[in-house]
């Protein structure tokens, strides 16, 4: 994968064993690091430019950023969402006879109920699937109390369900350790997610890992 930024023209080229790790010391090219990737995934408009080594340009939905490990969630609208559809196709492939089973008899129940009351009563006959799973309000299960555990599960579900490539992390040191950020760079290795780190300060440069260093006055170093 190639890692560009137009605004500080450096280039990162990043196999399946490299992480990266980009530190900006001034606080506001910091900041503004940080809201040029939020641009690139919602617009695809930002300096970043985020390409297969073929020159291919990667789409922005197949990028992601967790901008503080206390926002992110495991049941957000753009990962529930994809899942639920999974879980349409899944029923409609499968299931669909004993969906028309439980619409119907539930139609049934409330054409009993019409005929106990003193009023009528309408209701819609075609209930869709997506309305079954939202009446159920179903949600992703998972079990960790642990940051590290939690940002595992998100990058699987990341690779599995958006089929995302990239996932930009911030300042994800000052919360794990250096074991446990090798620990999940293994894990976004396994599911062939490239992470890239963005720091406020040099920390420490980790095994298989290539380092940017944009200091005060804007002078890129390479570790």
């Amino acid at each position: 994968m190639r890692i560009t930024n137009r605004e500080f023209d450096f280039v990162i080229e990043a196999d399946e064993n490299t992480s990266v790790s980009i530190v900006c010391e001034n606080p506001k090219i910091f900041y503004e690091m940080i809201e040029d990737s939020i641009k690139l995934i919602k617009s695809n408009e930002s300096n970043w430019v985020i390409s297969e080594k073929d020159g291919s340009r990667i789409d922005s939905k197949q990028i992601d950023v967790i901008v503080s490990p206390f926002c992110f969630d495991i049941n957000s609208k753009r990962l529930l969402g994809n899942v639920q559809k999974e879980i349409e196709t899944c029923i409609y492939e499968n299931f669909i006879e004993e969906i028309d089973y439980i619409n119907n008899a539930f139609i049934r129940i409330l054409e009993d109920i019409s005929l106990r009351l003193s009023y009528e009563i309408d209701y819609n006959i075609e209930c869709d699937v997506k309305d079954l799973i939202k009446i159920y309000d179903l949600k992703l299960s998972y079990e960790s109390s642990s940051l590290l555990g939690k940002l595992s599960i998100y990058i699987k579900l990341l690779a599995m369900s958006l089929n995302v490539k990239l996932l930009f992390l911030v300042d994800i040191k000052r919360y794990l350790t250096a074991h446990e950020i090798l620990i999940l760079y293994k894990e976004a290795r396994y599911w062939k997610i490239q992470l890239v780190i963005m720091e406020s300060r040099f920390i420490d440069k980790l095994e298989n890992e290539k380092v940017i260093i944009i200091d005060m006055d804007r002078c890129i170093i390479e570790l």
